[in-house]
């Protein structure tokens, strides 16, 4: 009777079924093998530090933008807490003898 695995159950290989050069994984050289890249060169990757120059480069940008964005809302709020920009009025204010001793308490 044929034994039932679980589907995700890792298979074991028996030493008849290994690559030649003894190991799972391992090409025929005794290295381990690369992973394969697709036809075409579409699978090139940037090199290590061109990949963090990268990076850096987009965090570096990306904080700029952060920053000018603030500092725009920053400036338009405060123009509109402070009513900067807008013309001066004068107000006349007229208070009655009577209130005087209401306004001082």
């Amino acid at each position: 009777m044929p034994s039932r695995e679980h589907p995700n159950t890792p298979r074991r290989e028996t030493p008849g079924q290994l690559p030649p050069g003894g190991r799972a994984g391992a090409s025929p050289g005794g290295r381990p093998s690369q992973p394969q890249r697709p036809p075409g060169g579409q699978g090139r990757q940037l090199s290590r530090t061109q990949n963090r120059w990268f990076r850096a480069l987009l965090m570096v940008v990306a904080t700029i933008g952060l920053c000018i964005f603030l500092a725009f809302f920053i400036l338009q709020s405060a123009t509109d807490m402070f009513g900067l920009n807008k013309d001066d009025s004068l107000v006349e204010v007229i208070v009655e003898s009577d209130d005087i001793g209401d306004i001082t308490d």
